[in-house]
């Protein structure tokens, strides 16, 4: 995404026990994608059909995460 950088990690009490901590995101600037989301996995998923002989079976559906 555009007008994003990581910043480092989120530092919280309930850290894991390994370590692990997710990362921390700091707007910079104006939000964006420079590329289109997920096209190339529903292109794959649709190719995946065609060649399995499922051409009017099965219906390619792709959920986008909000």
């Amino acid at each position: 995404m555009d007008g994003i950088n990581v910043e480092g990690q989120i530092i919280s009490p309930s850290m894991h026990k390994d370590g692990f901590a997710p990362p921390k995101l700091v707007v910079t600037g104006k939000l964006g994608h420079p590329e289109a989301i997920q096209v190339e996995d529903f292109k794959h998923l649709e190719k995946c059909i065609s060649d399995d002989g499922m051409k009017g079976k099965a219906t390619t559906k792709v959920c986008i995460p909000s």
